[in-house]
């Protein structure tokens, strides 16, 4: 039940994740490619492989953390209906 546009915030909160560990890891490999320690292409490619994976177990873990509750809090909100505006059912009900 949570929108399209909550799932699609949470991606791009991931991918912005993705993004800050790929230039970390990019700025913290330069002086090993000063060094020629390693190449420029496995640096580019570890960190492409590292904000891939932070993409995915991002995108994994918000949807499983935020979106599910979200779905079952916006679910219980429906199950309340908007007939009695203002009465609460008594816990437990």
């Amino acid at each position: 039940m949570a929108t399209g546009g909550t799932r699609l915030l949470l991606f791009l909160v991931a991918a912005a994740l993705a993004a800050g560990a790929g230039v970390l890891l990019l700025a913290l490999g330069l002086p090993l490619l000063v060094g020629r320690a390693i190449d420029g292409e496995r640096l580019g490619l570890l960190a492409a492989l590292v904000a891939l994976l932070v993409l995915g177990l991002g995108t994994l873990l918000l949807n499983r953390l935020v979106a599910r509750p979200l779905d079952r809090l916006l679910a219980a909100a429906s199950r309340l209906g908007a007939g009695d505006a203002g009465r609460l059912p008594p816990l437990g009900e």
